[in-house]
């Protein structure tokens, strides 16, 4: 399985109802969601392990997906950024 990372953004006035959707939808995609509202920044994060791009999308309430930027994520240890570093 491969990790993601899903953004998606709402303003300020979609707020309320963009998290009403998603606990409607079902808890389990709060326990991996990160939100930036009440920073300002209306923006969601939601990390995952999928089979693919579109499994992982699908974890969102069907009217939240097509706003949705889905990215696959790795992460690195240091000897392997060094080792890009050096080739």
């Amino acid at each position: 399985m491969a990790h993601y990372v899903i953004e998606v953004s709402h303003t300020e006035q979609e707020c309320l109802r963009a998290l009403q959707m998603i606990v409607e939808y079902g808890l389990h995609v709060l326990d991996h969601s990160w939100f930036g509202c009440k920073a300002g920044v209306h923006t969601g994060w939601v990390d995952v392990e999928a089979g693919s791009p579109s499994e992982a999308r699908n974890v969102l309430p069907p009217m939240i997906r097509p706003s949705a930027q889905v990215v696959e994520v790795q992460r690195f240890t240091a000897a392997q950024v060094m080792g890009v570093h050096k080739s």
